[in-house]
This record gives structure tokens, C-alpha cells and sequence, in this order.
């Protein structure tokens, strides 16, 4: 008489919900006259658990810098051929994630959020230095991938952005008045 053995039933985890908080960098190529640059930023978010749905608050901090002619405004006035901007960055933004799919392991999110860049620039053009200090604006979209190895999260972020960097007269004059950009962020998170 053979005894059959009986199946045993693997435990089914649920997938993770609650308070993320992570940390990410990589490279974002505006479309505009200013080049490729590094950005870095800090992260937090709250996953919830019944619905498809995150929500985060990034803080952060972005470089670019630009070689470009422009006809730059009084009271300086004039055509600058080699005007140079050096940019710097300090966003807060704000994101909404729909949760496309997620297990125990992996989520893949599509997100959405709206930021106020802190801008600082330094613009050389006609012989002279300027700083320029402002408020600018970007409504952005990112698809992420996250991958969890216990308590730790891996991430990689594709993003793109439309936004506004141009805060003074200079810096109006080199750059367009809102312009897009795309980037790839890696991204590592832990859960409390």
C-alpha cells in the first residue's frame, strides 16, 4: 500500500506597502542649449497596500552647463557669440505612481508629478559674470522598475520632463523659455 505524501502549501507573501525611503542619481540631457548633466536626489514614498497607488516627495540637487550665442537684453545689450551658463538646480517634486504590477519581489510603476526647481545660474557673456537666482517649474512623468532583496530595493527610473530654468535677463536670452528633458536615475531604497 503506497501512502501518498501530502502537498505542502509554500507561504504566499504579500506584496510590500508602507513607507519607502531611498536615494538616487544618474544622468538627465535636457533638449535645450544647456548639456547632459548629474542629478542626485533623496526620496521619500508611501506605498499603499489595498490600492494600486504611491505617492513620493523627492528632494534633490541637478548641474548643467551651456556654450551658446545669444542677443542679450540692456542694460548689458548686445550679441554675445560663446555666452556661458552654469546651472545649478534644487528641486521638490511631487509624484503620484500607479502601481502597473506588483508581486512580493518586483513592482513596475508609472508615475506623474509636478516640481519647483530652486535655480541658480552663472551666466559669462559680453565680459561680465552674472548670478541669476530664481524659481522654476516642471511638470514630469517617469515608468519604474524596483526589484526588492529583503528589506533593500533596487531601482531604475526613466523619466522625462518639461520645464522652465530661466529666472533673469540673462539667462532668458540663452535659454528657450520652457524646453524638455529625459534621463535615466538608479535608484537604491530601504524599508523601515
Amino acid at each position: 500500500m503506497a501512502v501518498e505524501d501530502e502537498p505542502v502549501a509554500l507561504p504566499v507573501l504579500a506584496p510590500r506597502s508602507g513607507l519607502l525611503l531611498g536615494a538616487a542619481g544618474g544622468v538627465v540631457v535636457p533638449f535645450s542649449v544647456l548639456g547632459a548633466g548629474g542629478r542626485g536626489e533623496v526620496r521619500v514614498s508611501w506605498v499603499l497596500a489595498k490600492a494600486p497607488l504611491a505617492f513620493s516627495l523627492s528632494f534633490g540637487f541637478e548641474q548643467h552647463t551651456a556654450t551658446t550665442a545669444a542677443l542679450v537684453p540692456p542694460p548689458a545689450g548686445g550679441l554675445e557669440r560663446a555666452g556661458i551658463v552654469n546651472q545649478t538646480l534644487y528641486p521638490a517634486q511631487l509624484f503620484v505612481h500607479a502601481l502597473l504590477w506588483r508581486d512580493d519581489r518586483n513592482r513596475l510603476q508609472l508615475g506623474a508629478g509636478y516640481a519647483v526647481l530652486v535655480t541658480w545660474s552663472e551666466t559669462q557673456a559680453l565680459g561680465k559674470q552674472r548670478e541669476e537666482s530664481g524659481v522654476g517649474h516642471e511638470v514630469a512623468g517617469e515608468l519604474a522598475y524596483a526589484r526588492r532583496f529583503g528589506p533593500v530595493e533596487l531601482e531604475v527610473r526613466a523619466r522625462y520632463s518639461v520645464r522652465r530654468t530661466a529666472v533673469g535677463l540673462t539667462t532668458t536670452a540663452m535659454e528657450p523659455p520652457w524646453y524638455q528633458t529625459a534621463g535615466v536615475l538608479l535608484g537604491l531604497g530601504l524599508w523601515p
